[in-house]
């Protein structure tokens, strides 16, 4: 068999808007897919090929004389700091499975995976307010910035089923190739090429239909690894992470109009413990539980005002980062009317360099009605979401690399985000309209997701899939 899908993004302006159709995002979507299988299905095969195009007007957040004078972020004639500047993302993955089984008890397989991803930021020097840019490295007024970083990788492996257990070993063969546009990768203190080897294996066990416990173990060859493990069932589930890795390719090297570094960073380790008590009844459900992570060696952009002449560099946090997250999720349901909430609070217990911005307090909520009409051929879905969280220091965004940073300048204040939806199921068809921030709409005041750059207005979202089979 064989199919494709298509999916469209067209996302109009909300600050400096000309009309209908102005765009602020375009994306564009496709993949195609086939499988096959022999006659007696000890062969099989699965091929996909996707491709994501996707291009975002970059504006630099809203221009005001005072950055605290939190209503002029709002008015409807508000100007932003940049009219050419654009980025851009093209990736293309090629994805190759296929196995032979010699039993159920024993498969071998090969996969194949070929991943690129073009970055691109473009812009017109000569339009951008003087000082919005605090540094220029490549001397031109017309900016094109751009990286490519290609990734092929070949795993060879067995797995199968034991009675209860199953089981999957493997050996990964992994190409690398990031190349810059500005930068003689000779002279870079780390390596933009070359070859990676991993071995691997994956289990779970069900034990009496009530614990399902799993695990998977990734080592890399320069000591580099990946183990997680997890335990399931009615009443409880537990996760537990750790990850050691290297730093990515941006934060370890870069060169383009207003930005050059060159590091060579330690690994990052990284631990995550997760758990959740669950009671469940036909209509209640609540799950109390936590999060412990912790990070050393973090790396993260920083914004520090006392350099010249850049201020957002990448930087490593010498000490660990030690983040405590209890939260509680409940869910009820009478009727065809179902309340559901989670509220997670957070607290630091160790943050060094200062590198991680959360709320102290995140919740989310959700009222919606729900029922079934026209012999099963009609679902209906309306109601209400809502966010909240507490003022903090959200993370600043870096528009020519496209990167989030700390910062200590603005501060995002509570704001109660309140969207209202109705999506249906007709046939093979399903639809979805939403009003987006209905408290805006009331106020005439909203949230600021990063500094300087407004939420989303109160505006109305609509689309549609439709499955073309019978």
């Amino acid at each position: 068999n064989f199919g494709f899908d298509f999916r469209s993004l067209a996302i109009d302006k909300q600050v400096q808007r000309t009309g209908k159709g102005d765009r602020n995002v375009l994306s564009t979507y496709y993949d195609l897919f086939t499988a096959y299988q022999s006659k007696d299905s000890t062969y099989r095969l699965f091929f996909n090929v996707a491709r994501n195009n996707m291009r975002v007007d970059e504006y630099g957040g809203v221009k005001v004389s005072d950055e605290d004078n939190r209503p002029a972020y709002f008015v409807k004639d508000r100007v932003p700091f940049l009219t050419e500047a654009e980025s851009r993302d093209l990736r293309l993955n090629i994805h190759l499975f296929h196995q032979y089984e010699i039993g159920s008890a024993l498969q071998v397989y090969h996969k194949f995976d070929r991943k690129s991803q073009v970055n691109t930021f473009i812009d017109d020097s000569t339009k951008v307010p003087k000082g919005y840019y605090d540094y220029d490295e490549v001397d031109s007024s017309k900016v094109h910035d751009e990286t490519k970083f290609t990734t092929i990788r070949n795993e060879v492996g067995v797995k199968g089923n034991l009675s209860k257990l199953f089981y999957n070993g493997y050996y990964a063969l992994r190409n690398y190739d990031m190349a810059y546009q500005y930068i003689d990768t000779d002279t870079l203190p780390i390596a933009t090429k070359g070859t990676e080897h991993y071995l691997g294996g994956r289990m779970e066990l069900q034990l009496d239909s009530i614990f399902l416990l799993s695990g998977w173990a990734e080592i890399l060859d320069n000591g580099n690894f990946r183990i997680e493990g997890a335990l399931k069932s009615k009443w409880l589930e537990v996760t537990l992470k750790e990850n050691k890795y290297n730093a990515g390719f941006i934060q370890q090297a870069y060169r383009g109009a207003h930005d050059v570094w060159s590091n060579d960073f330690s690994p990052i380790s990284v631990t995550q413990l997760n758990g959740y008590l669950h009671y469940r009844s036909q209509n209640f459900h609540v799950a109390p539980g936590l999060t412990f992570t912790r990070l050393s060696n973090y790396v993260f952009f920083k914004e520090d005002l006392s350099l010249v002449p850049q201020k957002v560099l990448p930087v490593q946090a010498k000490g660990s980062n030690i983040i405590f997250s209890p939260e509680v999720k409940l869910s009820v349901t009478f009727s065809n009317i179902t309340l559901r909430g989670n509220v997670i609070l957070n607290s630091l217990i160790e943050n060094s360099e200062d590198a991680i911005r959360l709320p102290d307090v995140f919740a989310n909520g959700q009222i919606s009605y729900a029922n079934i009409f026209v012999h099963g051929n009609f679902d209906i879905q309306v109601g209400f979401d809502v966010h909240w969280q507490s003022d903090y220091n959200a993370m600043g965004y870096d528009v020519p690399t496209q990167q989030f940073y700390t910062q200590n300048r603005f501060r995002s204040p509570a704001f109660p985000i309140v969207d209202a939806f109705f999506n249906a199921k007709i046939i093979r068809g399903r639809i979805f309209v939403k009003y987006n921030n209905l408290v805006q709409a009331f106020t005439k005041d909203g949230y600021f997701p990063t500094p300087r750059y407004p939420g989303q207005s109160n505006v109305v979202d609509f689309g549609f899939d439709w499955s073309f089979f019978d």
